[in-house]
């Protein structure tokens, strides 16, 4: 085998075990996106009462929720909007959020939104997670954040899958 085969065959090797690691992110994304979607589909009274308690007009006593709602208005809407706009758009009441929810394609998310949703889940100059917007932070707040969190936080993983495959297809 010359040396050219056996580069070949290395790439496709790592091709195909990067598609497979793909194909189980998005699995578990998925049954996550599902379970969130069905544990908050019935509480839309929970949601408004989430929205309303914890986001007064002014965000400073919570912004882990002002962040949430925020980074809601911007994966539905595929837009960066204030506060103020989400919760006049998305984020109005929890049946208004819960429609939005039902009826968003994933697949629409353009790479522009994609990049300023990651600007929310990571600290793209160091690398890191952005310590505003994490679990830890939203689970204090109670199971209806913790289900919106991780409904934004599966979309975003299958985002993420869509856009690494475009980027890793263009090297090869």
């Amino acid at each position: 085998m010359e040396n050219n085969e056996v580069e070949m065959n290395f790439e496709d090797k790592r091709y195909q075990s990067i598609q497979e690691a793909e194909k189980k992110v998005l699995e578990m994304a998925k049954v996550q996106l599902f379970n969130s979607f069905e544990s908050l589909k019935d509480k839309a009274n929970e949601i408004t009462k989430l929205f309303d308690d914890c986001v007064p007009t002014i965000p400073t006593n919570n912004p882990q929720i002002y962040t949430l709602v925020t980074v809601l208005n911007l994966l539905l809407k595929n837009e960066l909007s204030t506060f103020i706009d989400s919760r006049k758009s998305v984020c109005l009441n929890g049946n208004t959020l819960l429609n939005e929810m039902k009826s968003f394609k994933v697949e629409q998310v353009s790479f522009h939104c994609y990049s300023l949703l990651k600007g929310y889940f990571e600290n793209v100059q160091d690398d890191v997670l952005n310590c505003d917007f994490v679990y830890e932070e939203i689970e204090k707040y109670g199971q209806i954040a913790i289900d919106l969190y991780e409904w934004i936080d599966s979309n975003f993983t299958i985002i993420s899958v869509k856009y690494s495959e475009d980027i890793y297809d263009e090297e090869m």
